[in-house]
């Protein structure tokens, strides 16, 4: 178990995802909207209650067969802008197909750009 937990960690990538539906139990349904909209389990205890549908958080991702979670701080982004959608029509546009160091570039990028514009001030922890 231990040997998958670091093989997954090791192969981890950003990803923003899209809020499809909020399951009670820890969990959310989300899509890559960097990846081609695949819907995918987030495991994420916490993040179902402050989260809400059609929002995007952007995060390093760790995937196992049946279910993603996030690694580190997640990007809660609440009030999606018309920057953010020039960058995912845009720049981030066949962004799996990027190389490692483009992809951490595009991901710091719009990490620069969440943080100073408090995009996701509306987040609400409980």
């Amino acid at each position: 178990m231990l040997r998958e937990l670091l093989e997954a960690k090791n192969d981890s990538y950003y990803a923003i995802f899209k809020i499809e539906k909020i399951l009670k139990h820890s969990g959310i349904i989300v899509s890559d909207l960097l990846r081609g909209n695949q819907l995918k389990l987030l495991v994420d205890k916490g993040l179902n209650l402050s989260i809400t549908p059609q929002s995007l958080i952007a995060s390093t991702i760790v995937e196992f067969p049946e279910f993603v979670m996030t690694s580190g701080a997640a990007i809660p982004v609440t009030n999606i802008s018309d920057y953010v959608y020039y960058l995912l029509n845009n720049d981030f546009k066949d962004f799996a197909s990027k190389s490692k160091l483009e992809q951490s570039k595009l991901a710091g990028k719009f990490i620069k750009y969440c943080l100073a514009e408090n995009i996701s001030e509306q987040i609400k922890y409980i």
